[in-house]
């Protein structure tokens, strides 16, 4: 896609996986909250090592040095 410049419609991009989920665009700022609130919810723990792999695996050393 990044390459053909090929475009997806929300429905597409949900079939291949691409995405988790589609909202009408009604819905988006409401739901982007709510995902947002859960994530600051969750366990702290879970979350900073989330964040830790994901930096570890992008080889961001820089952003693994601040705290999580």
């Amino acid at each position: 896609m990044n390459i053909t410049g090929e475009t997806l419609t929300p429905q597409e991009a949900l079939e291949i996986g691409l995405v988790n989920r589609v909202y009408p665009q009604a819905e988006t700022r409401e739901k982007t909250m709510d995902y947002a609130r859960k994530i600051v919810e969750s366990a702290t723990y879970a979350v900073s090592n989330i964040k830790l792999s994901f930096y570890e695996w992008k080889g961001d050393a820089a952003q693994c040095s601040y705290p999580l």
